[in-house]
């Protein structure tokens, strides 16, 4: 059993969502379409999901416009590309995403302490219809970015996995994520598993996340 949050729709092999401009346009972002790291792709995505940047925006991507205030967050992802380990923490993406578009924009940063409680906040948000942009761990230190857009649970209710789009495997065609985290089962201090297009089960931590929601 399954549970998405709202506004994504899987159409002719594409995930979609209605942008700005209420018209539906590509949600997923993979690295190389637009300029930029994980962090800043998966920012994009949650923007188009929210309903706050339209397609064309990102078709001026590279030379957006700095005196509105999509220009200017748009301008800072690019020019600072978004890694999460070498670039932007989410503390400093939380910071820049207030800075730039603050009047439009309300941001969160959660981290919480234990892992059972990630999963169950990260699962509540997606209930409401929140898709967080989430980060997972590997032991070598390095670090990714992820939107989580739903959950998978069994019969008994116990949460299985949580299903992202991920901006560094290719996009899906056939369902709404490319991406899942198997939390399913818990080992030692990297207990759950990250799988996608491009990898089948590497032990990952879930870190911080970022709420953002459009202001009415």
């Amino acid at each position: 059993m399954i549970t998405i949050v709202n506004g994504i729709f899987l159409r002719n092999q594409m995930v979609l969502t209605k942008d700005a401009n209420k018209r539906l346009t590509p949600l997923h972002c993979r690295q190389g379409d637009l300029d930029g790291a994980c962090a800043v792709y998966s920012t994009i995505m949650c923007f188009l999901l929210i309903g706050y940047l339209a397609e064309e925006d990102l078709l001026l991507y590279n030379s957006p416009d700095k005196r509105t205030a999509k220009g200017k967050i748009l301008h800072e992802l690019r020019e600072n590309n978004g890694l999460v380990i070498n670039g932007f923490s989410y503390v400093k993406l939380k910071k820049t995403i207030e800075e730039q578009c603050g009047c439009d924009i309300e941001v969160y940063r959660r981290a919480p302490q234990n892992q059972d409680n990630i999963v169950e906040q990260i699962c509540e948000l997606i209930d409401k219809n929140t898709a967080p942009i989430i980060s997972v761990q590997w032991k070598n230190g390095g670090a990714h970015a992820l939107l989580a857009i739903g959950y998978e649970f069994d019969e008994d209710d116990v949460i299985t996995n949580i299903l992202c789009l991920d901006p560094d495997a290719e996009s899906p065609k056939v369902c709404a994520w490319n991406c899942y985290i198997n939390v399913s089962k818990e080992h030692g201090s990297f207990p759950y598993k990250y799988v996608s297009t491009s990898c089948r089960g590497d032990k990952v931590k879930l870190g911080d996340f970022l709420i953002l929601q459009k202001r009415n």
